[in-house]
């Protein structure tokens, strides 16, 4: 097991905090003999966990003194909070099913002169079918009714506790030099869009080097303005492990030394018409703000019906020195946010508002690659214009892990 956020505020520091985080003047009025889960007086609420075997976790309520009679204590799942959460915070968690936790009882007592009790949440590990969604499941725990309880601190009231996806997956290998495999992804349709954010998280192998072309990662072309889009690895004066975009054959965006070779990174590129600028972002950080004048394009681009491609520009031959690997490959029909883009860069859900389409690139065999929001065919693999089966690997695909040479 390995927690990845947890923390905890004095009580010292809770009413500090509490009074710069929104709560009533009926809080302030009550604050020495409030109520509230003691998990929850952490700037972020949350303890989410990677999960190898199950863990229990203590839910504590407690009072700022001593209670002065019993105090009968409830706690119940804020099922209405996870969309509450997700849409403060740009997080993309789903309700944790019941058949993945255990709490040992939903009713104790403070009793007389004390403080607190004490709830126990055991969470289990995700089941395969859950894992292999790659979202992060969580668990709102929230005071319920009470008796003889002074007032509930609304700040702290409600806990989130969860399981992240342990993040394995089988992922293809595409860009195999000479004899170069790529992928297609097809969309139902020409598809035209005035903005859009492009996203994918990329591994390499490769690394030094100016003005060498270890690969093509992304190639369009629109059927409206005559515009094409493609990046590249290297090339063109830019190093081996710089990301080189061209648009349109207009400019390019050879960004700072980005990418590593042999390390998972994410890669997202937001085009807009509306506000006539390009916006381009490794691992949740933009690297080149603000690049290009659109006013030069087509308002329009439109993604034919034989979409994009990965490890070829689309135009070009495969052109590839060095293989290179893919998953959760993502088209949106709006600008994402950089917060959007830092906090959800692993795994959305499929049905997500604006998703044109989404690839997670994780069959474990075959030629298809299947598209999850169902609304476009499902996408291949080819090697000299013929469907292929790709070279798999099943490792470890999160922002930064490392796998072989």
């Amino acid at each position: 097991m390995k927690r990845i956020k947890n923390g905890f505020l004095s009580i010292a520091a809770l009413f500090g905090f509490l009074l710069f985080t929104g709560c009533s003047e009926s809080e302030y009025a009550s604050l020495e003999n409030g109520l509230y889960i003691a998990n929850a007086t952490a700037l972020d609420k949350t303890d989410i966990r990677f999960l190898d075997d199950p863990t229990t976790i203590p839910i504590v309520v407690r009072t700022a003194i001593k209670a002065q009679q019993d105090i009968l204590v409830t706690i119940v799942i804020d099922s209405n909070y996870v969309e509450q959460h997700n849409a403060l915070y740009h997080t993309e968690y789903a309700l944790l099913p019941e058949s993945q936790y255990e709490i040992d009882t939903l009713r104790s007592v403070i009793p007389a002169g004390s403080i607190s009790t004490t709830f126990f949440l055991t969470l289990k590990p995700l089941v395969p079918e859950l894992n292999m969604t790659g979202l992060t499941y969580v668990l709102p725990i929230s005071i319920g009714e009470t008796v003889n309880a002074p007032i509930i601190l609304g700040s702290s009231r409600t806990f989130l506790a969860g399981a992240a996806p342990l993040p394995y997956s089988y992922v293809p290998q595409v860009n195999n030099g000479s004899n170069s495999t790529y992928a297609q992804m097809l969309l139902n349709g020409e598809t035209p869009l005035s903005t859009f954010t492009l996203e994918c998280l990329i591994y390499f192998n490769g690394a030094g080097g100016t003005n060498s072309n270890a690969g093509n990662i992304f190639g369009a072309g629109s059927t409206t303005g005559g515009v094409s889009l493609h990046f590249r690895l290297g090339d063109a004066g830019a190093r081996v492990n710089h990301i080189n975009g061209n648009i349109g054959g207009r400019y390019d965006l050879a960004g700072a030394e980005i990418l590593r070779p042999y390390r998972w990174d994410h890669f997202a590129y937001v085009w807009s018409y509306d506000t006539q600028t390009h916006h381009f972002y490794i691992n949740g950080v933009e690297n080149i703000p603000n690049q290009g004048n659109a006013k030069s394009w087509s308002d329009l681009f439109t993604f034919p019906a034989d979409g994009f491609t990965l490890g070829i520009t689309g135009t070009a031959s495969p052109l590839a020195t060095r293989p290179c690997r893919y998953s959760e490959v993502r088209l949106w029909n709006y600008r994402r946010t950089p917060e959007q883009i830092r906090n959800n860069m692993l795994a959305v859900p499929p049905d997500s508002p604006g998703l044109v389409g989404y690839w997670k690139l994780n069959e474990p065999s075959g030629s298809e690659i299947i598209e999850a929001t169902g609304k476009h065919p499902n996408g291949r693999y080819v090697r000299n214009s013929a469907t292929v089966v790709p070279d798999r690997f099943y490792q470890r695909v999160e922002l930064g892990a490392t796998f072989g040479d």
